[in-house]
């Protein structure tokens, strides 16, 4: 008597075939994505001349109305800038670098008016905007000059002309901080500003390598995981 799967007839497992282990492609596919990992690092390093770790801290003083008087409101801000290229050298003439400030932006405030979050900034004007909830807003001045540095040199640093209490709306901030007695924006109430700019280390050809290789090894362990899981199913 034949009985399918017994007597030489194929059972449902000997049907089922794994696409991944059978289909010609599939390591194939493995080492283009091994491969592109590999150099997908080293490329994006290569693409950023110069970076940045930006972190300081601004103070807005007020009117004589709080306890203790007067009142103030410091944020402290923390945000790295990447320098890439923007015109290549021509005639003779120095390259020119393009600064932007990348995610993410930390901040932490205190004061009155509540906590201060930032960004995203726009890279083409001269000041980066903070703002609470209320709609109240605190700016840091930028020298856009130093945000398009020609050199043939290192590009950078970001440099940071000071802070000013731009946007005043909301009743505790035209209480405590402005010279009106009704919201306003445009205020300009110049604050203070202390803050460092230090070159961040780049990473080394042979670090870069060693993270596409372990990449690599991590991708060849879920391939054979998941052939492993194919088998035993």
């Amino acid at each position: 008597m034949n009985i399918p799967g017994l007597n030489g007839f194929p059972t449902r497992k000997d049907l089922r075939q794994d696409p991944m282990s059978n289909h010609p492609g599939s390591s194939v596919f493995l080492i283009f994505s091994g491969l592109l990992l590999l150099f997908a690092i080293p490329a994006h390093a290569d693409s950023v001349a110069a970076e940045y770790a930006v972190n300081g801290q601004l103070t807005i003083t007020g009117n004589n109305v709080c306890t203790p008087s007067p009142c103030t409101e410091t944020l402290q801000f923390s945000f790295n800038v990447d320098y890439s290229l923007l015109v290549p050298t021509n005639n003779g003439y120095p390259p020119t670098y393009f600064g932007s400030v990348v995610a993410p932006v930390f901040t932490s405030s205190s004061g009155p008016l509540g906590y201060f979050g930032g960004g995203p900034f726009s890279n083409w004007t001269n000041y980066y905007p903070f703002s609470n909830n209320l709609g109240d807003e605190i700016d840091l001045s930028v020298d856009l000059g130093s945000m398009f540095p020609q050199t043939f040199g290192v590009p950078g640093p970001p440099v940071f002309l000071g802070s000013n209490l731009w946007g005043c709306v909301s009743t505790t901030c035209v209480t405590d901080f402005s010279f009106y007695s009704f919201p306003a924006t445009g205020l300009y109430l110049e604050g203070t500003l202390q803050y460092t700019a230090t070159l961040v280390p780049e990473p080394s050809t042979a670090t870069l390598t060693f993270f596409g290789l372990a990449g690599i090894g991590l991708l060849a362990a879920a391939h054979r995981k998941l052939l492993a899981l194919s088998t035993s199913a």
